[in-house]
């Protein structure tokens, strides 16, 4: 996670929720206001690019809302202390869910290299958020997390980590959603690189110790992109932690 983005959400929250409690002082007010606004438009860019569009529209309009050069709703300050504590607690529940989101992103991937013991397996490369410290985007960031290479075959792999506190159920089956935009992306990765992805699901339990884990071929979700892969599907691709992993 990058330091613009807790120091920017620290700040939204801090400055809204005092003004919630009916905080306010001539200029001082209007530099609060000012705050608030160049926050939300960075939490906005850092919704866009972690494809949060409900978060990106929230953050849109609370720029909007707050911006510094035009009242534009008009509000009594009865319904502006209303807002601010509302907008607060919506920064601090993005803030909370991204926070978790990555910390249990980088958990998963520490579990799923650890399938791959020293005897057996090579690990490559290990892909990193180099754009925390560019405050720009990298693009090599959304590359598979790992790339992995066999001792026995020196085949190699490229894998992409994605943890789920549980499977999904909705009108349309169980099982766990696969972004269209991710697969097309990873699909074109493989080719160009030419190399083979498969993607590991753990589903349950925690990052360090997931419930069920599953190793997928890329190839073999081609038809679930943009929708639910049901769990019983998933089911032929489910490996043992406790067993040494084979990749064909």
């Amino acid at each position: 996670m990058s330091i613009g983005t807790k120091i920017f959400s620290f700040l939204s929250v801090t400055l809204l929720t005092a003004l919630s409690f009916g905080w306010k002082s001539g200029g001082q007010l209007s530099v609060a206001k000012f705050i608030v606004f160049v926050s939300v438009c960075y939490l906005a860019v850092v919704a866009y690019r972690t494809k949060e569009h409900l978060w990106l529209l929230f953050f849109a309009f609370v720029a909007v809302l707050f911006n510094p050069f035009q009242d534009i709703f008009k509000l009594s300050y009865f319904v502006w202390r209303i807002v601010d504590a509302v907008v607060a607690a919506g920064v601090a529940l993005f803030f909370y869910r991204y926070y978790d989101s990555y910390r249990k992103g980088g958990d998963f991937e520490k579990f799923v290299a650890s399938l791959f013991p020293p005897e057996a397996w090579v690990i490559e490369d290990w892909t990193k958020d180099k754009s925390r410290g560019l405050h720009r985007e990298v693009e090599s960031d959304r590359n598979p997390d790992l790339t992995v290479r066999s001792l026995n075959n020196n085949k190699r792999f490229a894998i992409e980590c994605k943890f789920r506190s549980r499977f999904w159920t909705t009108k349309f089956g169980t099982g766990i959603f696969w972004k269209a935009w991710n697969h097309d992306f990873y699909r074109r990765y493989g080719e160009r690189e030419n190399i083979s992805v498969r993607v590991a699901f753990g589903v349950g339990g925690n990052p360090k110790s997931p419930g069920a884990v599953f190793i997928v071929p890329l190839e073999k979700i081609e038809e679930y992109k943009g929708k639910i892969i049901p769990a019983q599907y998933l089911q032929q691709f489910k490996k043992d932690p406790k067993n040494l992993i084979f990749l064909e």
